[in-house]
């Protein structure tokens, strides 16, 4: 149990209830629901490459929208996913 005065305690208000609810059900169920449902019509290359982009536009976004200072390696390892990103979308295996 937190002390009291804890930022955990918000949890426990009616807003804090909603807010758990709506990040549960919105933001992780719902997603990952229409996730599976669109990989039952996605070639396995396809859904490869879509989940390997997803941790690159998460990167790019925290750049670009949270002015995130990723540091060089974290430039090196998205790079390197963005290579891994090209050689499987390249036509002629």
């Amino acid at each position: 149990m937190p002390p009291p005065g804890h930022p955990a305690d918000r949890l426990a208000t009616p807003r804090g209830a909603a807010v758990v609810l709506y990040l549960a059900v919105l933001t992780t169920f719902l997603a990952y629901r229409l996730f599976g449902l669109g990989l039952r019509h996605t070639p396995a290359s396809v859904a490869t490459a879509l989940t390997l982009a997803e941790p690159a536009v998460a990167a790019l976004l925290g750049v670009a929208v949270l002015a995130e200072r990723p540091t060089p390696l974290s430039w090196a390892g998205l790079a390197a996913l963005l290579l891994a990103l090209a050689a499987l979308s390249r036509r002629d295996r």
